[in-house]
C-alpha cells in the first residue's frame, strides 16, 4: 500500500513494516504526565455528553451544531484553514476495536476484503481493528447503524470549536498519544491515554492508527495548489503508532478504498 509523504506531495514507498496486530510486539510503558503549564485546560468530562448508541452498543460522544476552524499553514493541502459550520452529530469515543469487528463479522457472515483476522492474543480484542479496507469500515457502519464520519467531522470532534492544534491544546506533550517516540511495533489498547481525549471527549484522535473517513481526497476550498494525488482515494485522518509527533489534528492523508494495513483503522459516527 502506498503512503503520502505530506512534504513532497507523492506517494511513497510500499507501506510499514512490522508485526501484525495480535502478534508479539513492545510492552507499553506510559511516560510521565506533561507538566500542567504545556498544555490548554480541558473541557469539564461533566460537560461530555455520552452515550452507548447503535447495534454494537459502542460508547459514543455528542459534538454540538455549530462552527469551527478547520484546516491549517502546515502543509500545502491543510491550507487555507477555513470555518465551516456543522449539524450536530455523534461520533465513537473509542476505534472499533477486534473485539467489536470480530462480533459483526460472526454475526453477518461478512468476507473481510483486507487482511483482518482475530487476534491471537489477551490483549487483542481491545485493540482498533486494523487491516481493514474502507469498504469493510463501512460495512461495519452500515450494520451498527451508523456511518464513517466526514473530514469535517472527524477535524471537529479532534480540535473542537476552540482550533486547538492537538485535541488537548496547541503545544505536544508527552503521555497524551501512542506516537513514534513510544517505540511501539503495533497499536495500543484503546483508551490508553485518556489525558488525550478532545474536547468533546474522543479518544486516540492523533497517533495508534490512522482512521477512514468518508471523503473524497480533494482541496479545500480556495486551494489551488496542484496535487497529483486529489481525487485518488479517501481521507485517512489522526496518523499511527509509528508517526512523528509532528501529527496534529489538521494532518490529512488518503488510502484508495480497497487497501488496508496495521496502522489503519476507523471509528464510526451517527446522526441526532
Amino acid at each position: 500500500s502506498a503512503y503520502q509523504d505530506r512534504t513532497a506531495g507523492r506517494l511513497t514507498g510500499s507501506g510499514p513494516t512490522g508485526h501484525r496486530p495480535g502478534g508479539g510486539g513492545s510492552a507499553l510503558a506510559p511516560p510521565p504526565p506533561p507538566p500542567a503549564s504545556s498544555v490548554s485546560t480541558h473541557v469539564p468530562a461533566g460537560r461530555v455528553k455520552k452515550e452507548r448508541r447503535g447495534t454494537d452498543k459502542a460508547w459514543m460522544v455528542f459534538v454540538p451544531a455549530g462552527e469551527f476552524t478547520m484546516g491549517s499553514s502546515d502543509h500545502a493541502d491543510e491550507m487555507p484553514a477555513h470555518s465551516v459550520e456543522l449539524g450536530a452529530y455523534w461520533i465513537d469515543k473509542y476505534d472499533v476495536t477486534n473485539s467489536q469487528f470480530s462480533t459483526f463479522v460472526n454475526a453477518t457472515g461478512y468476507r473481510v476484503q483486507g487482511r483482518w483476522s482475530v487476534p491471537d492474543d489477551p490483549g487483542g480484542a481491545s485493540r482498533p481493528a486494523t487491516d481493514v479496507t474502507w469498504v469493510d469500515a463501512s460495512s461495519y457502519a452500515r450494520w451498527a447503524g451508523k456511518r464513517l464520519p466526514t473530514e469535517e467531522e472527524w477535524e471537529k470532534a479532534a480540535r473542537g470549536y476552540q482550533g486547538w492544534k492537538y485535541p488537548w491544546g496547541n503545544n505536544y506533550a508527552p503521555g497524551r498519544a501512542v506516537l513514534r517516540d513510544l517505540g511501539l511495533s503495533m497499536p495500543a489498547a484503546v483508551g490508553t491515554f485518556p489525558a488525550g481525549d478532545s474536547p468533546y471527549g474522543c479518544s486516540d484522535m492523533i497517533g495508534n492508527v490512522w482512521q477512514w473517513t468518508a471523503s473524497e481526497y480533494l482541496p479545500y476550498p480556495g486551494n489551488h495548489m496542484a496535487n497529483p494525488n486529489y481525487g485518488q482515494g479517501r481521507v485517512i485522518r489522526g496518523g499511527g503508532f509509528r508517526d512523528r509527533q509532528d501529527t496534529t489534528a489538521t494532518t490529512r492523508s488518503f488510502r484508495a478504498p480497497d487497501l488496508g494495513s496495521e496502522d489503519l483503522g476507523f471509528r464510526c459516527a451517527m446522526n441526532p
